[in-house]
């Protein structure tokens, strides 16, 4: 479409200049300028022609192509800019337009064009053409659901872009000074303006805005000189004038102050007051107005309200101004005098309010206070896996053991516990630790000599005052004491050989010691060695 538009003008113009050099408003540089903007959005010009068939559809059908981007402050030190443009249809004037989201609120991507409110800059329809109407105010009228955008949406504007370069069209700008870059997509050009008179001055220089909704009425001027917008107040500005329009919207609007939500979400991003103009972003849960500038002090009845400058917010505190800490947007909550020592529970982790008025993760004992003696084994959470518990008059972390055992207390002191049923544990200066032979197995004495016990799955036997590991006999039979001298014990685990306790240690005994004498005492009596059988018969001996 705009190509179209671009092909008209010079249509118009070829009766004076054959869209040529020579021609003082549109001469070759500028021509160029715009040849090449038209040609870089030409892949959307194609979809809106297309569009252009289809303006029956309802305004309402048209808004829902805006962009829904999040409109939360991101307080980086490059612009944000939309990551597509959205086309919508205006049924009323049969127009379409593109538009992008910036900042909370959805704006046109060019200025309104002409109708017959408008006004050409020196009456020459081709300047409309190129760079849209210029309007007096209170004269425009928007596609439906837009508005001429406020003052407050103009500073929201302002604030992400950071400079005019962002919003400023990278050709067309005459004059050198700042080169724009469009880093938005919001493309404005240097339209001018002329005076109710009709006298006109900036084109390919500045762009004039009017406001008369919102904080303040008056006009922003946009240069190719100037880094940041300048604004001139209603009182010394041409109300007759004629200015460019830029249309914007707000993702809510309510009728009055009073209507304002008490909470938002951030995908609700913007909020206009119908009746007074003024403009509103979500900022922390909460609908917080926007300014053009940081007041240096509170107003008492001022405490804890909140205000967006530029891309940050900023909250009156204890009659002073300070930025409204990226913690306290997450948290939504202030850190003061008021609520010191105070907890918030945000992503499954808990915040302190702490004494220096901060919220930060809290050590266990700002959040559980002191371990004493009355608070023994107290638990206290910090986050969804982490658990605290107050022992010795300190908050430590349970561990493995504690689990599986319970908490080694005073009371438990020397206590033991085996975990996997083969590693002991002793509990020991309040916890757990492996466990000592010493631990397990005691002292070695004459009253417990020839004891076997098991330390580690490993055998000990006590045996001259010192625990010594166990041989395959010894952990068998048990120690070969001189009570045990000459006695036999069966290994029956393997290959039921008998052994005989002789002179402090075990041997394997041979057939005839296990079996013994065979007489009439005895007769007919069996014993089994090596998996063979004997019967006693006195006439035969053992056979």
């Amino acid at each position: 479409m705009k190509k179209r538009v671009l092909l008209l003008a010079c249509t118009m113009m070829l009766s004076l200049s054959a869209c040529g050099d020579d021609d003082d408003d549109f001469g070759p540089n500028l021509k160029k300028d715009f040849e090449e903007l038209e040609e870089s959005s030409s892949s959307y010009d194609d979809s809106e022609e297309s569009s252009s068939s289809k303006k029956t559809s309802s305004s309402s059908e048209a808004e829902k192509d805006a962009d829904k981007s999040s409109s939360s402050q991101n307080g980086s030190d490059e612009p944000e800019s939309s990551s597509s443009f959205k086309a919508i249809a205006d049924p009323n004037s049969g127009k379409d337009y593109r538009t992008v989201k910036i900042g909370g609120f959805t704006w046109l991507t060019e200025n309104l064009r002409a109708d017959t409110n408008s006004y050409c800059y020196d009456g020459k329809e081709d300047n409309c053409m190129l760079y849209g109407g210029l309007y007096q105010t209170d004269k425009a009228t928007c596609p439906t659901g837009f508005r001429p955008a406020t003052y407050e949406a103009w500073i929201s504007l302002f604030g992400f872009a950071k400079t005019t370069a962002a919003i400023r069209t990278k050709k067309v700008w005459a004059g050198g000074g700042i080169s724009g870059t469009d880093a938005l997509g919001f493309s404005l050009l240097p339209a001018g303006s002329c005076g109710a008179d009709k006298k006109c001055s900036g084109i390919s220089t500045e762009a004039r805005y009017y406001v008369t909704a919102g904080g303040k009425k008056g006009y922003f001027t946009i240069a190719y000189d100037l880094a940041s917008p300048k604004f001139t107040e209603e009182k010394t500005v041409d109300t007759k004038g004629f200015y460019s329009v830029r249309c914007a919207k707000a993702d809510s609007t309510v009728a009055e102050v009073k209507d304002i939500p008490k909470t938002c979400s951030s995908d609700q991003g913007s909020l206009l007051v119908e009746k007074t103009g003024q403009a509103y972003l979500c900022a922390g849960n909460e609908w917080t107005v926007i300014r053009d500038t940081v007041q240096k002090t509170c107003l008492s009845n001022q405490e804890l309200q909140k205000f967006i400058y530029g891309d940050k917010i900023y909250i009156c505190k204890s009659d002073s101004i300070r930025e409204f800490t990226d913690m306290e947007q997450k948290l939504n909550r202030i850190c003061s005098k008021a609520n010191r020592g105070d907890t918030v529970w945000y992503d499954d982790k808990v915040y302190y309010c702490d004494s220096l008025m901060k919220w930060i993760v809290p050590t266990a004992n700002q959040l559980g206070g002191e371990c004493t003696a009355a608070k023994e084994l107290d638990s206290i959470r910090v986050n969804k896996s982490t658990v605290y518990v107050c022992l010795n008059s300190e908050w430590i972390k349970p561990v493995r053991n504690d689990s599986l055992f319970g908490f080694c207390t005073a009371a438990r002191t020397g206590e033991l516990a085996t975990a996997d049923s083969i590693y002991t544990y002793v509990c020991k200066n309040y916890q757990w630790s492996t466990a000592t032979k010493n631990d397990v197995l005691g002292s070695c004495t004459k009253n417990n000599a020839g004891t076997i016990s098991t330390y580690n799955g490993t055998k000990y036997i006590c045996k001259d005052s010192t625990w010594s590991t166990a041989n395959t006999y010894e952990a068998h039979f048990g120690f070969c004491t001189a009570d045990k001298e000459n006695s036999f014990a069966l290994d029956t685990t393997f290959s039921f050989s008998p052994y005989v306790c002789r002179n402090g240690s075990w041997k394997t005994a041979n057939k005839d010691e296990y079996l013994g004498t065979c007489g009439s005492t005895n007769q007919g009596e069996t014993k089994v060695y090596v998996h063979t059988t004997y019967v006693c018969d006195s006439n035969l001996s053992l056979f």
